[in-house]
C-alpha cells in the first residue's frame, strides 16, 4: 500500500497534516459521556440532525465523486432511524445514485451499537452498463471494534454491442452478468490518542458468484483516519482512507478516498458542542454504512453471423 498512487495521495496526506496542526484538543471524559447518554428526551434535538457529506474515491484508472445527505427520523439519544440518499459522478460523465434506510440502537448501557440497513443502488459497470443493486446489512460496533456483514443482490445481466451492424459480417458483443455476493468485515481502532482523532484498520473477505461464471473472491484491507473539524463547525469531520483488495478475477487493486461530513441544525451550534463530541457513538450513530458501491460483474464476448 505504500506504493499507492504517490501523486494522487499527496493531496489527502497534505490536507490531513494541515488539519492535524489546526485541530484543537478535546478533553471529554467519562462524566461527559454519562451526561450525554443521560440527557432527557426533551433535549433529544441536540442529538440527531441531518448531515451532508461529500466523498471522492480514486485509483490509477477511475475517479468517483459523491455527495449525499443522511436524514434522521427519530430523535431519541439511544436510537436512530434514518434515510440516506446520495448521487455519484463517475469517470463516464454519468450519474449514479442510491437511497437507503437504516436503524441503529445503543445497548449495554451505551457500550454497544447494533444496527441494520437496506439500500437500492443504481450503479454503472466498467463497461458502461447500468445495474440495480440491493444491499442488506447488519452491524455491531463498540468504541474500539466493529463487525459488519452485507449481502448484495444484482439484476441479471446487460449486453453492449461492439460492432456497427452495417459494414461487418459479424456482430461482436460483450455480454456482462451481475453477480450476487456477500462480504464480512472486522474493524479495530488503533491506540491513537492525538487530539480526538481515530485511526481504524479493517480486514474483510468478499465473495461474488453467478451460475456458469467464475466467482470473484478475496481479501480486502482498509485504513481509515477520522479527524474532527469542530474548530470549523461542531460535529464536522474529515475522513482519509486507503484500501487494498485482491482476487483471481480482477487481480490486485488499490485506491484512496477522502470525505467530509458536516452536520446541519441546532446541534451543530457551539452551544451544544459538549453533547456532540462527548461519546464515541455520537458520530458512529449517524455515519452512512460502508458498502461496495461498484457492481461486481463477469463479461465475455459473443458473436453472431448476419
Amino acid at each position: 500500500m505504500a506504493m499507492l498512487l504517490p501523486a494522487k495521495t499527496a493531496l489527502p496526506v497534505a490536507l490531513a497534516l494541515f488539519v492535524l496542526a489546526m485541530t484543537p484538543g478535546n478533553a471529554s471524559g467519562k462524566d461527559d459521556q454519562a451526561a450525554a447518554l443521560a440527557a432527557p428526551f426533551g433535549s433529544a434535538a441536540r442529538y440527531w440532525e441531518p448531515e451532508v457529506y461529500t466523498a471522492t474515491r480514486f485509483d490509477d484508472q477511475h475517479m468517483v465523486a459523491a455527495a449525499g445527505m443522511l436524514v434522521p427520523f427519530s430523535r431519541q439519544p439511544d436510537r436512530l432511524l434514518f434515510a440516506d440518499a446520495s448521487g455519484r459522478r463517475t469517470e463516464f460523465e454519468t450519474w449514479e445514485g442510491d437511497i437507503g434506510f437504516g436503524y441503529r440502537r445503543l445497548l449495554a448501557e451505551g457500550h454497544t451499537l447494533v444496527g441494520g440497513y437496506g439500500y437500492l443502488d443504481e450503479v454503472r459497470s466498467d463497461l458502461g452498463n447500468s445495474f440495480r443493486q440491493v444491499t442488506v446489512g447488519m452491524e455491531l460496533q463498540a468504541e474500539y471494534w466493529s463487525v459488519r456483514g452485507q449481502h448484495y443482490f444484482v439484476d441479471a445481466h446487460r449486453s453492449r454491442d461492439e460492432g456497427d451492424g452495417v459494414t461487418t459480417a459479424d456482430l461482436s458483443s460483450v455480454v456482462e452478468h451481475g453477480f450476487d455476493g456477500w462480504d464480512v468485515e472486522l474493524g479495530s481502532r488503533l491506540p491513537v490518542t492525538v487530539r480526538a482523532h481515530e485511526l481504524w484498520v479493517y480486514g474483510a473477505y468478499y465473495q461474488f458468484e453467478a451460475s456458469g461464471w467464475e466467482s470473484v473472491a478475496g481479501p480486502r484491507v482498509r485504513l481509515d483516519w477520522r479527524i474532527p473539524l469542530d474548530w470549523a463547525t461542531v460535529g464536522a469531520r474529515l475522513g482519509l482512507g486507503l484500501e487494498w483488495k485482491r482476487d483471481a478475477s480482477r487481480g490486485e487493486q488499490q485506491m484512496a478516498s477522502i470525505r467530509f461530513v458536516v452536520p446541519m441544525g441546532a446541534a451543530a451550534g457551539a452551544a451544544h458542542s459538549s453533547f456532540r463530541v462527548s461519546h464515541w457513538s455520537r458520530t458512529r450513530m449517524a455515519e452512512p454504512p460502508i458498502r461496495a458501491l461498484d457492481v461486481v460483474t463477469g463479461s465475455r464476448s459473443s458473436s453472431s453471423g448476419l
